[in-house]
């Protein structure tokens, strides 16, 4: 039922999205904010100083409202430019769905609020395609990917993506790849000439180069509770990557380039904080996007209507058990 009504491209689904955040995230309206063991970047060291002195409620509404225009945006995007074979609103209903999944997301966790920046990423990325002057968005693009790395540093690895999607989205042009790097390095000259004034410039380098391939451990009683919701998306991301292959020559160029793009965005996430962050609470988060539109691929290309309804209710049922368990 769920997934018959978002599979059709109907505008009044974009009100049931932030219902749908809402309502799974209703039991924690009051509870504590949880705080995460990791190293604060500025960016995110500030917003947490100031978010963590107000109420759980207006957490709440403040992370329910950011996952809702994440959800809203990635699904305009998705649609704008023609990643899927047509139209649909699974996108959006699908980030929602496993971004609330986590439930540490709802005390604003960085991959909630990096997220919102890396669709921002995105949208710069998807628009190199045949662009006659790419340079405003590359700029664009590294500029971003290093304000997100000021919230969460891993999120800098996100700059490989990048330099990756100009290679399969652009003719090769020297002054681009400076861009990229011209875009990706300035936030920091401007921190670091902040910090020399302050003279804290060696120090803060040392502790920043120290946390690379360093952040959280991962946990095995973290992975032991997700363990039911990891195994099955697991499974979902085999099936939805069998069925892009399937269909993957059936669409026009721009579309492969573009799901390229999210394979290798779902490839660097999987790197990056398997093999180098181990945080699992972040690999959950930052899947978020790529996730999203594979699955929304998988269920929009599924013709039997009981079909699709009962893989959706079975994933529903992992994440409800998530929250009862």
């Amino acid at each position: 039922m769920l997934i018959g009504l978002f599979k059709a491209e109907r505008p009044a689904i974009v009100f049931i999205m932030p219902l749908l955040a809402g309502l799974l995230w209703l039991v924690y309206f009051w509870q504590v904010p949880y705080s995460f063991a990791i190293f604060r970047m500025p960016i995110y060291a500030f917003l947490y100083d100031v978010l963590s002195a107000l109420r759980p409620y207006v957490l709440y509404v403040f992370a329910v409202v950011l996952v809702s225009a994440g959800g809203m945006w990635l699904n305009y995007l998705v649609d704008k430019n023609e990643v899927l074979d047509k139209p649909t609103n699974l996108v959006g209903m699908f980030y929602i769905l496993l971004t609330v999944a986590f439930p540490h997301n709802v005390w604003l966790s960085p991959a909630l609020i990096c997220n919102l920046l890396l669709i921002w990423m995105l949208s710069k990325i998807f628009s190199l395609y045949k662009s006659p002057s790419a340079l405003p968005a590359i700029f664009d693009s590294a500029f971003i990917i290093s304000l997100a790395s000021f919230i969460f540093l891993p999120a800098a690895y996100y700059f490989v993506l990048l330099l990756v999607a100009i290679g399969m989205l652009r003719p090769y042009a020297w002054r681009e790849w400076t861009t990229a790097f011209i875009g990706f390095l300035l936030p920091y000259l401007f921190y670091g000439v902040l910090l020399f004034w302050n003279d804290s410039l060696r120090s803060t380098i040392t502790q920043i180069a120290s946390q690379f391939g360093t952040f959280t451990n991962i946990s095995i009683d973290l992975i032991n509770e997700n363990m039911v919701f990891a195994f099955t998306m697991g499974v979902f991301l085999v099936l939805s990557l069998f069925r892009l292959q399937a269909g993957y020559y059936k669409n026009v160029i721009r579309t492969r380039e573009f799901q390229k793009v999210i394979l290798y965005f779902l490839l660097v996430t999987l790197v990056v904080f398997t093999m180098l962050s181990r945080s699992f609470e972040m690999l959950l988060g930052f899947c978020t996007i790529p996730f999203s539109i594979l699955l929304a691929n998988y269920f929009n290309t599924i013709k039997k209507a009981w079909l699709y309804e009962t893989l959706f209710v079975v994933l529903l049922s992992v994440i409800i058990y998530g929250y009862i368990r």
